[in-house]
């Protein structure tokens, strides 16, 4: 009888001699052994989303510019995508590994596989979900992410411990002779077992960044020193997602590219915009969002990796009135000039994009500054749900950008001017 065919159930004997085949391959393929086999599951989807929302809310509360509404929202967000294809979540607050039951077929069937492939795959995402029950036994996985209080420093955490259980699986699935089972799993994952890149499809992105950047990552550090040398990454994890696209660049205690002089000059330019009681928002923007940013607007590989970091500074009256200031570092001012030339061609995108439409219009023009230019776009959308008034500028000089953006909050000539000129110096 086929794995689980009966009734389309998953029972509690079948799962633990799943997790008993599976766990020698994962500690021999990791290097560590389980301290104590966790505890398996048969869980619905409902089940899986739940134990999710709750160690989203634990992620989501320790980053500092999240206001409680922000945690809860966004934890009930990543809450709706359930875990890795909605088959397997390791709970890393109960200890707990959770394996849907009565909805593995559908969720497998709904994904593309076949029903002859689905036991292959079930057991790559197990050896998965065993690989996280490992990392948090040997470094404490509650504890890697409430020790980041950034967005970007959480996502260079996620990417080494998704990263780590996909290189996991990847060598549990070659053990077991069934790469078909781990490349299915890639696919549905969102990244190339052969040669992981960082997928452009805006829909792709995020989990080719996390899956398959992550996986290089581990690699890179498995392949220069060994599982003892990735295990000591593991217990210090990365602290910016450069240190992930850039392998070789990983330092525990390297500086950060934005130093206090771009803050306090950020957060002046901000100031220079913004209505004095708004709420005001600071934090560091890395290669993570700044290389999404660069491929929604039509930007390549080649200058995303120029992009060394940026720092925000945001100021928020309602969900309908901010300003925001961002200045981004990059390695030349080649890179900032061509930085500029993706923006400004994306602007006229827009507006092309716009043409025609009732409930849109918008201008563009350049800006001339002293050593240096730039662009602006202003955007009016008269939609039935809301009037939004939108700026967008992008300004050099050097190796430096400076972004601003408002909404319903047009700015004073003279004012933009000062933000810029102060977030240029």
């Amino acid at each position: 009888m086929a794995f689980g065919a009966h009734a389309g159930l998953l029972q509690q004997s079948e799962l633990d001699a799943l997790v008993a085949e599976l766990v020698p391959l994962v500690e021999q393929t990791s290097g560590r052994q389980f301290d104590r086999i966790p505890e398996v599951v048969p869980a619905t989807s409902d089940d899986l989303a739940e134990v999710l929302y709750a160690e989203q809310v634990h992620v989501l509360s320790h980053i500092d510019h999240l206001s409680g509404n922000d945690v809860e929202r966004l934890a009930r967000k990543a809450a709706g995508t359930a875990s890795i294809m909605g088959v397997g979540k390791y709970g890393f607050l109960d200890k707990k590994l959770y394996v849907v039951g009565d909805a593995m077929h559908a969720a497998l069937s709904d994904l593309g596989v076949l029903p002859d492939q689905r036991r292959g795959v079930l057991r790559v995402v197990v050896a998965h979900e065993l690989a996280h029950a490992l990392q948090d036994q040997h470094a404490d996985l509650a504890s890697m992410v409430s020790d980041r209080a950034s967005g970007d420093s959480v996502i260079a955490v996620t990417c080494t411990i998704e990263g780590h259980a996909v290189w996991v699986h990847e060598q549990v699935g070659a053990a077991l002779q069934d790469q078909e089972a781990v490349d299915l799993v890639a696919g549905i994952l969102g990244y190339d077992p052969d040669r992981p890149a960082i997928s452009t499809n805006p829909g792709q992105y995020d989990n080719s960044y996390f899956y398959g950047q992550g996986r290089n990552f581990v690699a890179h550090h498995t392949d220069v020193g060994g599982a003892d040398h990735m295990w000591s990454i593991m217990r210090q994890p990365p602290r910016t997602s450069r240190m992930i696209v850039d392998p070789r660049s990983y330092d525990p205690n390297a500086e950060p590219p934005w130093k206090r002089r771009v803050i306090r000059r950020t957060g002046r330019a901000r100031d220079a915009l913004a209505e004095p009681t708004w709420a005001q928002v600071d934090r560091p923007l890395g290669d993570f969002f700044l290389r999404k940013q660069l491929f929604e607007a039509g930007g390549d590989e080649w200058l995303a990796a120029r992009a060394l970091g940026a720092w925000s500074s945001r100021a928020l009256g309602d969900e309908d009135h901010g300003v925001e200031v961002r200045r981004v570092l990059f390695d030349t001012p080649d890179g900032a000039e061509e930085y500029i030339h993706t923006m400004a061609r994306h602007a006229e995108a827009q507006l092309q994009a716009l043409r025609g439409s009732p409930f849109a219009s918008g201008t563009m023009a350049t800006i001339p500054m002293r050593d240096g230019g730039g662009v602006r776009l202003d955007l009016s959308l008269d939609l039935p749900q809301a009037q939004k008034e939108v700026t967008s500028v992008w300004a050099m000089r050097g190796n430096t950008v400076v972004e601003i953006l408002t909404v319903n909050a047009p700015p004073v000539e003279a004012r933009l001017r000062r933000a810029l000129e102060i977030g240029l110096r």
